[in-house]
């Protein structure tokens, strides 16, 4: 048996491309929910469709944009719903769930407040399952660059209706 033996049942440990402080709009390409060895993890999968605003970049036409998140890139937002920012993690989960359940409304011509849009216990692994019911969804993701307690980066994200869609709805 030589060094490389059993390649093929291999796969990468994954890793990924993060979303970066901006205003995108993307299309949510899917969702996973899986334990794995770090624990319990919630992680939607998207496509960048258009970069509305980017900061922290060049300027043209009044709009900043930054060239580390372009159109056509996967990003991925992993959830850790174990530990101890479990519950912040089931806040952003309900806040995406929210956005897509009130996109797809806006679709239909309705109009709906995120903060009225109600989450069942079963929405979540729903949308994670094999029928991938939110795949192919345009949704609008605002990502704020902060800093930790402890002085690391980190994005803040929050997800809404496309305003596009929100124009043609009203």
């Amino acid at each position: 048996m030589g060094r490389f033996s059993g390649i093929n049942n291999k796969s990468s440990t994954g890793g990924g491309v993060y979303w970066e402080p901006g205003v995108y709009k993307a299309k949510i390409t899917g969702i996973k929910h899986k334990k794995g060895f770090k624990g319990e993890s919630y992680i939607m999968e998207f496509e960048v469709l258009d970069v509305l605003v980017k900061r922290d970049a060049e300027e043209r036409d009044g709009v900043r944009f930054n060239p580390s998140r372009r159109v056509g890139d996967v990003v991925s937002h992993v959830l850790k719903l174990e530990g101890e920012n479990a519950e912040l993690a089931l806040g952003n989960l309900a806040d995406f769930l929210r956005a897509a359940f009130a996109t797809m409304k806006a679709k239909n011509g309705e109009i709906v407040a995120l903060k009225d849009v109600e989450i069942g216990d079963e929405d979540p692994e729903e949308a994670a399952s094999d029928d991938q019911p939110l795949a192919g969804l345009e949704i609008e993701v605002q990502v704020q660059g902060t800093k930790t307690k402890k002085g690391n980066a980190f994005s803040n994200v929050k997800y809404l209706v496309p305003r596009d869609l929100l124009a043609q709805a009203a």
